[in-house]
């Protein structure tokens, strides 16, 4: 595993079986032209991969990830996915990524490159308290293999 960062991602490749894919954990701060987070996003997209999940607090709004607002950070994000065939993977009818005292909004946004979407599923924001504004996002990898059958007894191991 290797980690890499900039100031508003951080990067770290993993292998799933024989592949290569990255995670982005993404930052991008509203008072920031959202072109910096961007270029940063495709710089680390040089990277060799196989495949890309990208996952963050984009401060951006779009009807396309949830809600009915659009800004033009929403514009150029999705400008930026559709023109790399990466697909978003955030689902229009889920709750707000976002909930505080200046409202709620859908900001946080999950995308991974189109092939590597089938692989992928389980997306979710998960409503439980957490100690941020925002609510976490949850999805799972499928691996082609059923999880492992427990052999404890009794829920003892």
């Amino acid at each position: 595993m290797k980690v890499f960062s900039a100031s508003n991602v951080v990067v770290m490749t993993f292998n799933w079986g024989r592949k290569n894919i990255l995670l982005l954990s993404i930052y991008s701060p509203p008072s920031e032209d959202i072109s910096i987070t961007l270029q940063q996003i495709e710089d680390c997209l040089n990277i060799q991969h196989d495949g890309v999940i990208l996952a963050g607090d984009f401060n951006a709004k779009s009807p396309i990830w949830g809600g009915t607002q659009e800004d033009e950070r929403g514009k150029d994000l999705a400008d930026f996915a559709f023109s790399r065939g990466l697909a978003i993977l955030n689902e229009e009818t889920s709750p707000p990524t976002f909930k505080g005292s200046r409202g709620r909004s859908w900001i946080d946004i999950t995308l991974c490159d189109a092939p590597f979407i089938e692989n992928i599923f389980k997306w979710k924001v998960d409503m439980e308290v957490t100690s941020s504004d925002h609510n976490s996002i949850s999805f799972s990898l499928y691996t082609g293999k059923l999880p492992a059958k427990s052999t404890e007894k009794n829920g003892l191991g």
